[in-house]
């Protein structure tokens, strides 16, 4: 006799016809901010979107977090530690509407880091 138990969990996000995106290429995670403080950031959604990020590393790759992913609620902000707080470039890499892992380039000044413009993101 085979016996399997399985558990699942399935997130559905509805979403408001007001804050539907206009186009599917458009991109709003472009818009989280995030604050060093040692080593330390806060990450800031300025958005009406939950957004998923999976991970920060250096340019090189070289992860500088170490969840395995958190979930930044709409208007709000987290706090994670992250192994190296004086990185100055860095990639997130963040789940979007369709399941894919794209990254956005971040550049800090002083302790505030912002995404780069869609032409340095290449």
């Amino acid at each position: 006799v085979l016996q399997l138990a399985m558990q699942s969990r399935i997130k559905l996000f509805f979403r408001p016809t007001a804050i539907i995106p206009k186009s599917k290429s458009e991109i709003w995670q472009d818009q989280v901010v995030f604050q060093k403080s040692g080593n330390k950031m806060t990450a800031q959604n300025p958005t009406p979107y939950y957004i998923t990020i999976i991970s920060l590393s250096r340019v090189k790759g070289e992860k500088i977090t170490k969840f395995p992913g958190i979930m930044i609620a709409p208007k709000s902000s987290m706090e994670f530690s992250v192994t190296d707080g004086g990185v100055r470039d860095f990639a997130m890499m963040y789940v979007n509407d369709y399941g894919g892992h794209p990254e956005l380039k971040y550049r800090c000044e002083g302790n505030t880091c912002k995404a780069l413009p869609p032409s340095q993101q290449g």
